[in-house]
Order: C-alpha cells, then sequence, then structure tokens
C-alpha cells in the first residue's frame, strides 16, 4: 500500500529535507515513476457562513470532466493550532508560488496549499493527491462529493527499490528519473512533464501467504485461509526484492533496462527458499489507484476481496487475477 501520498516531482524537490516526510518514508522500499494529468484545486474559498472554519472547493484534472467537490475544516481536532481561525495562504498556481494578498477569492489552478498560523509557526501542506490520500485513509476530515478513482490513474513508467539506504538517497540524481523527465511527451498540452510526473512510495501492510490451490479456485475461503497468517513470515528485504521481480516482469515499464523475463524462475525468489515452503502467494495493491502499463491496467482497492492481484505460483508463469468487477 502506498505509505505516503502520490508526489509530484515538484513536491519531492521541496519535501524531501523535511524530518517528517524522511520518517514516513523510512519503511518504503519500492516506489514508482508514473505520469498523469496535473490536478489542481478550483473555485476554493473560505466559507464565510458556516460557524466552523471551512474551506470549499473543486478537485479537478487537466484532460477528466469528473470535478470532486470538497468541503475541508480546517479547524477541526488533528489541526488544533487552526481551531480559531486567523490563518494565513500560499498557494502554487502551476507550481509557481503566489501570495495570498495577491490573489482574490475564488482561487483557481492551485496545485499546492499552505496552511499557516504565522511567517515562522507550524503550517500544513496540501495538494489535491495529498486531500484524496487523506481521504480515503480517514486521516482527516473532509467531505468529498464525487468518485474519487478517476483522478487517481497512473501510467508507470519505472519501478525501483530500495533495500541498503533511505528511499530518497536511492531518488537522489536518479538517472531514470531524468531519463523520464527529459524523454516523456506530457499527456496533456500545456503541462510540462516535470509535473505530470510523479513518485509513489509502497509499503507492506502484511505479510500473507497463500497455500497451494488452482486460479480457478480463489474464493472467499481462500482469502480467510490467507488471513490466517499460518506460514512463517518472510523478512522485508526478501518480499521486497521478490515485489520488486514481480512488478517488472508483469509491467515491463519502459525505463526498466532489466525486466525479469523468466519470472518466477531463477534461484533467487520466494518460491525456491527452503525456509519458507510457499507454493503460492499474490501481491495486490489495497488503494483505490489505478496502475496503466502498456495496454493494460491493474487497480487496486481498500477492499482486499475486490482487487486485482499478481499471482505468482512455483513452475507457473505469473498470472494477473482481475477482480469480477474489473
Amino acid at each position: 500500500m502506498l505509505s505516503n501520498c502520490p508526489l509530484s516531482n515538484w513536491d519531492l524537490s521541496y519535501l524531501k529535507t523535511e524530518g517528517i516526510f524522511q520518517d514516513i518514508l523510512a519503511e518504503s522500499n519500492i516506489y514508482m515513476i508514473v505520469q498523469r494529468p496535473v490536478l489542481y484545486f478550483h473555485n476554493l474559498y473560505v466559507d464565510p457562513y458556516n460557524e466552523k472554519p471551512l474551506i470549499r472547493f473543486e478537485i479537478r484534472q487537466k484532460g477528466n470532466e469528473a470535478v470532486l467537490e470538497c468541503a475541508f475544516p480546517y479547524g477541526q481536532s488533528k489541526l488544533s493550532c487552526f481551531a480559531d481561525g486567523g490563518v494565513k495562504f500560499h498557494f502554487t498556481i502551476d507550481y509557481e508560488f503566489i501570495s495570498q494578498k495577491r490573489l482574490e477569492p475564488p482561487f483557481n489552478n492551485i496545485t499546492t496549499m499552505l496552511i499557516y498560523k504565522d511567517e515562522n509557526g507550524y503550517g500544513s501542506w496540501f495538494t489535491p493527491e495529498k486531500m484524496l490520500f487523506d481521504y480515503w485513509n480517514e486521516i482527516l476530515e473532509l467531505e468529498i462529493n464525487g468518485d474519487i478513482t478517476s483522478f487517481l490513474q497512473y501510467k508507470v513508467h519505472y519501478i525501483g527499490k530500495a533495500t541498503e539506504e533511505h528511499i530518497l538517497r536511492r531518488l537522489t540524481g536518479h538517472e531514470h528519473l531524468q531519463d523520464v523527465l527529459s524523454i516523456e511527451m506530457p499527456l496533456q498540452y500545456g503541462s510540462l512533464p516535470t509535473d505530470e510526473i510523479a513518485l509513489l512510495f509502497f509499503e507492506f501492510s502484511d505479510n500473507i501467504h497463500l497455500s497451494m490451490f488452482s486460479h480457478g479456485e480463489i474464493t472467499e475461503d481462500i482469502f480467510e485461509q490467507l488471513m490466517s497468517g499460518k506460514i512463517p513470515e518472510v523478512p522485508q528485504r526478501d518480499l521486497y526484492l521478490d515485489a520488486e521481480k514481480a512488478l517488472i516482469h508483469a509491467f515491463t515499464p519502459k525505463h526498466n533496462r532489466v525486466i525479469y523475463k523468466h519470472y518466477p524462475k531463477g534461484k533467487q525468489n520466494l518460491l525456491t527458499n527452503p525456509l519458507y515452503d510457499i507454493k503460492a502467494y499474490t501481491y495486490s495493491f489495497l488503494d483505490p489507484i489505478t496502475l496503466i502499463f502498456n495496454d493494460k491496467f491493474i487497480k487496486g482497492n481498500q477492499d482486499f476481496f475486490d482487487v486485482d492481484m499478481l499471482l505468482v505460483k512455483k513452475d507457473e508463469p505469473l498470472v494477473i487475477l482481475k477482480s469480477s468487477k474489473n
């Protein structure tokens, strides 16, 4: 699952030195370099008629006709420092910083929003994708009318791992990231690739293993068996190393030079390690994102019983199992 909200390359350049952000990504070892049309806040204003401090706005995306209507009580208990109002805002419009003083509400084309009390005080940083991430993970109180999934579709360009060092150090001067920024064309006219390129950071939410079965037998009973956790836990490092191979083999991203064509055959994987005695296992994404690669896609979901999966079985090719709803 995602350990942090999707981040544009622009966002990463500002956040990578923040200690809190570094701590959040400490357990992330798998990452993807992806591309999506730019998301932005539109028609944003502070509601003067609500008894609680409330920001109303729309989330829009270039090339996407859908609109999300949102209400954000920024004085909620988890943001108690803003409860008495009197806050200030800094915005980026198309990734260019603009002070609130230079604008009149409603504010449009906002890609990043910083809410703070004073110049040297605590601030909270938001992008449309961070709002959506906080919403589906119930981190903050937020009202959204509309289907968020069409705003969470990502074209996968590269998949990587960082098992020996912090993932942010791994991305410093990253050759493949620079290649993507240099080579890929924008998805939407008028956008810059550096604004559309984003990074997804993943961590394992559970270490779940499968008993032997054929993929025609996948039922709710089998999923219940998965959750029982009767098989010894695999070390995180081994999981990340195997997961990277499985994902690259399934997605064959354009900027990955090694695609593990014969996976899961080989000496170094979970199926061949005698310590684990695993016959089969799956990888899935427990976030409402869609990962697009070539002419295919894999959909994630918070509902474990309604998610696409990569099924890895001994002596058989990797199989992408689609949810019945996909």
